[in-house]
């Protein structure tokens, strides 16, 4: 009787371990189906960083031609616009200078012209008499 206990006993552990066992199995299954979801999660960031990191060079080299830009711009500016602003500020200054003397010309000339024509009208006169 008491084989037929033991038996019993044992029958009763196998039917215990293969009930854990199977919910062991079905857990396993599911940590697998989740560790695979988390696998392409992480495979889709991973590409989203690799696309981040593409634009962000492309980025970079963009803000390094302007960078150039911004620097050629720089010399010409300091270099030739500077150098021609103060040359057409001279050029103004000695055309400022010239007009101020022309102004002066211009009125000794109208004043010449003035007697002129007066010694003209005179003579003229004298002229027919």
């Amino acid at each position: 009787m008491e084989n037929i206990e033991n038996n019993e006993l044992l029958q009763a552990i196998g039917q215990m371990l293969k009930t854990e066992l199977t919910d062991v199995r079905t857990d396993i299954k599911d940590i697998k189906g989740r560790l695979g979801n988390v696998e392409n999660r992480l495979e889709n960031v991973e590409i989203t960083v690799q696309k981040t990191n593409d634009r962000l060079e492309n980025v970079e080299s963009r803000l390094g031609n302007v960078e150039d830009t911004v620097i050629e711009t720089k010399l010409i500016i300091e270099n030739e616009i500077r150098k021609n602003i103060n040359l057409l500020a001279e050029g103004h200054t000695w055309l400022a200078e010239k007009t101020k003397n022309m102004s002066a010309d211009i009125e000794d000339v109208k004043e010449s012209v003035s007697e002129l024509k007066f010694l003209q009208t005179v003579m003229g006169k004298e002229v027919y008499k």
